[in-house]
């Protein structure tokens, strides 16, 4: 009851039931107007699919479903009315490209807040908005709980359009950010042309390995269709809830979608084992980053010590007639030339990389080449053939994950072993254990860039078309300098009907590229020492390459379109959630980044600092083939012992100057001595002695003269 002497709000609609329902309040309206909006936002949603004894299905299959818990919904949604959202994203929706070592996608800014945020831009998203309404309306936030059982949901809105374009694709990953709690894909395709395997873009799901908590398997056990009207969900599990999309393999068939998420109050329990937190770890994990690692020594030794000049041969040559013959076995000529060092060490030392092209000798590289054309065809992979999961997998090849942080083929067999010599692994394998780990290669290495190496690791390698990758993460941020030395294969030859040969270029003239690198400055003013990503053309030589090469593969390697290419950025471990940046391969001088693309028959050689990370781009099912390789990783002589050792050095020369000065001091005065004793009649002898000695004196100036520019060398790396 109202007071005395006023009517109260139910009083006054009592007293004029016709003209209150001719003319409702202003609160009235809004009520009205919210429950018709609602009503209308309802209609959107299938209720069927919301009927009890629906529910209970749903709710079961999604509790058994497997490798974790999750459903698809089948036509949850009014099909046109799906289809005027679709038309209405397709028209009025801008997106952003955006890329970086996890994915590749078009994105549109958030849709949960956009009736707030940009009213004029919603007014021409009707049905979206109403699709929105109805997905976190009070009614379907109960049937997600329902379905689900992931407890209380909070009424916050979050989500947007995602457009999976022909090569998109984002790899594994377990949604684990915040407060999430509930992941939904709702598939927007086009109706007209049903999606198929051979599309790609399939929402893969990944199993963990067994007996290992939050560790994703390298390959997935479940994939589900992007197909219009269908609906993806699953309940967000830090370490648990491993997903992917597949790479688009369809031209002019996108695959767009609207993700989003319900949210709960408060993070989930266990954030700290989410993927997010697992990548930006600094802590390393045996057998996935660097810990536990070993370096091993030189020529089959298990020690790790500097390799220094063989026995027999001068401390300051470095390298003896035995290595040089040992190193003609497999590299080009050219390479060894004297003449080739100063001009490849100056390039290095400039940009802390450079790209060594035609490296191995050409009937080594033209083995490898054909070997490596012969394994992709036989394994259906490359120039847009889709992938197979475990092609390849055989022979001595085993697939490496864990696939949140990489997928690659790793070679552990050893030269011999393999079911076939001349298959690519075992010749790379040969190529690696007798070059690579030999003593005669580290001094090489040595003529080419000053460092003195200690040890080394290393892998053979073969990233698939359409399925491989490493992920930038903390747990390989570089905490102490490292030569990375990759020698890289990857398929340029002509198609049969363009033209034949290896496409190895090997035997020609020695070609150099250098790129200039990127971040903090380095003990030895390596990769991290420059800021300048372009690619230049040395003065080793003039490029070419022997055989037939099919300038449109060579041309998708190098511009980088594909993937492939391995990546070196800074690491800014201060900053919370920062990883690759989005867009990585950019030109600008100051962008902090060096990209080393695939090439055939190069050796890359890159100085990695402290607080570098890497990685090898996804590989487009597109490129024209594999991308194999023998990643070697050097442990470079301390600089504290490299300054000790030029200390030495320096004694030594030093000694050896004072011994050689009173050698030729001595010599003068037996000359002086034997000029006065020719000066006497009768003495036949003391012409010959004297040349006798002065010969000698000659020798010995020869070979400090010979020292000198060695020891020019070596002071220029100081």
């Amino acid at each position: 009851m109202g007071r005395p002497g006023k009517t109260t709000r139910k009083d006054a609609t009592a007293a004029h039931p016709d003209e209150a329902m001719a003319k409702p309040n202003k609160r009235q309206k809004a009520e009205n107007g919210a429950a018709s909006s609602h009503e209308e936002s309802n209609k959107i949603i299938n209720q069927k699919m919301l009927e009890p004894e629906s529910r209970a299905a749903i709710r079961e299959a999604y509790a058994n479903a497997q490798p974790y818990t999750h459903t698809v919904l089948q036509s949850p949604f009014d099909p046109e009315l799906l289809r005027k959202v679709r038309d209405e994203v397709v028209n009025n929706i801008q997106a952003t490209y955006k890329e970086t070592d996890l994915f590749k996608v078009f994105q549109t800014g958030d849709l949960g807040n956009l009736d707030k945020l940009d009213k004029d831009i919603a007014k021409k998203l009707p049905t979206l908005m109403r699709l929105k309404e109805a997905l976190y309306s009070p009614e379907f936030r109960a049937f997600v709980r329902e379905i689900t059982g992931c407890g209380e949901l909070s009424e916050k809105t979050d989500c947007s359009c995602n457009v999976y374009a022909n090569g998109g694709h984002l790899l594994v990953h377990d949604d684990v950010i915040g407060t999430r709690r509930v992941s939904y894909i709702i598939y927007l395709t086009d109706p007209e042309d049903p999606w198929k395997a051979e599309d790609g873009g399939a929402l893969e799901l990944y199993p963990l390995v067994e007996g290992q908590n939050h560790i994703p398997e390298v390959f997935p056990t479940v994939c589900h269709l992007p197909q219009f009207n269908t609906m993806g969900m699953f309940t967000v599990l830090p370490g648990k809830s491993f997903h992917a999309v597949q790479e688009v393999f369809a031209v002019d068939k996108p695959r767009m979608s609207i993700s989003g998420w319900y949210h709960g109050p408060h993070a989930p329990e266990d954030a700290d084992k989410a993927s997010l937190q697992q990548l930006q770890s600094l802590t390393g994990l045996p057998g996935q980053d660097d810990a536990g690692k070993t370096y091993g020594g030189f020529d089959g030794s298990g020690s790790v010590t500097p390799c220094r000049a063989p026995p027999g041969c001068p401390a300051l040559l470095d390298l003896s007639d035995a290595d040089l013959a040992a190193l003609v076995r497999y590299l080009n000529p050219t390479y060894l030339s004297e003449d080739a060092w100063p001009r490849i060490h100056a390039k290095f030392a400039e940009d802390g990389s450079i790209q060594l092209q035609n490296f191995l000798k050409r009937s080594v590289a033209e083995r490898i080449t054909a070997a490596l054309v012969r394994e992709d065809l036989a394994d259906g992979l490359g120039g847009g053939k889709v992938p197979d999961y475990r092609a390849g997998v055989r022979d001595g090849w085993s697939a490496v994950g864990p696939s949140h942080k990489q997928r690659y083929l790793r070679y552990d067999g050893t030269a011999g072993t393999s079911s076939s010599t001349d298959s690519c692994g075992a010749l790379l394998a040969q190529v690696r254990d007798e070059l690579f780990k030999s003593g005669a290669f580290a001094r090489l290495l040595k003529k080419m860039t000053t460092i003195t190496l200690l040890g080394h690791r290393s892998e053979v390698r073969r990233f698939r078309p359409g399925l491989d990758y490493t992920v930038a993460h903390y747990g390989l941020i570089t905490k102490d300098p490292r030569l990375d030395v990759v020698l890289c294969f990857v398929d340029t030859t002509p198609t049969p009907a363009s033209g034949s040969g290896s496409g190895s270029g090997a035997d020609e003239e020695p070609s150099t590229s250098g790129k200039k690198s990127a971040g903090a400055a380095g003990k030895k003013g390596g990769a991290a020492a420059k800021a300048k990503g372009k690619q230049e053309a040395a003065a080793a030589g003039k490029e070419g390459s022997a055989g037939g090469v099919s300038e449109d593969k060579a041309l998708a390697w190098d511009a980088g379109e594909v993937g492939g290419f391995e990546a070196y950025l800074l690491a800014e471990e201060d900053a919370e959630g920062t990883m690759a940046e989005d867009t990585y391969r950019v030109e600008q001088d100051e962008s902090g980044v060096l990209n080393v693309s695939a090439a055939a028959n190069s050796l890359n050689l890159v100085l990695r600092d402290e607080g570098l990370m890497k990685f090898v781009k996804y590989l487009s099912y597109a490129a024209p083939g594999s991308r194999w390789d023998i990643a070697m990783e050097y442990l470079p002589e301390d600089d504290s012992d490299d300054e000790e050792q030029e200390e030495e050095d320096a004694k030594v020369t030093a000694k050896e100057e004072v011994k050689q000065k009173v050698v030729v001091e001595e010599e003068e005065e037996r000359c002086e001595e034997a000029k006065e004793e020719k000066a006497k009649p009768g003495d036949k002898n003391s012409g010959k002695k004297g040349g006798s000695k002065g010969g000698k004196a000659q020798a010995v100036s020869g070979k400090k003269e010979a020292q000198a520019p060695a020891k020019g060398k070596r002071g220029g790396k100081k």
